[in-house]
């Protein structure tokens, strides 16, 4: 039964103890994965990540939604003069 090496002291006390119990060989008193995601550090880390990927979708459609409404313009003329040559050719 080998002890890890003690973690760096400048992390929070609360996840070194999550790091011990993710460490621990008995499945029954190990940490769930629920339990690490209530930690407040670990659901800030990830309301962090959800606010960049956020940001980075919202840059992306104001970059994409343009090239888009042509490339959606482009077809609608090309529509529109199809149904007129075949309008056209019906005469």
């Amino acid at each position: 039964n080998e002890e890890p090496n003690k973690l760096p002291e400048d992390i929070p006390s609360s996840l070194k103890n999550c790091v011990m119990r993710m460490l621990d060989k008995n499945p029954e008193s190990r940490i769930t994965s629920s339990e690490i995601l209530a930690l407040p550090e670990v659901s800030t880390i990830q309301l962090k990540e959800e606010q960049e990927l956020s940001k980075y979708q919202f840059m992306l459609s104001r970059i994409s939604l343009p090239v888009i409404n042509e490339k959606y313009k482009e077809e609608e003329e090309k529509d529109i003069e199809g149904e007129e040559k075949d309008k056209n050719e019906e005469k």
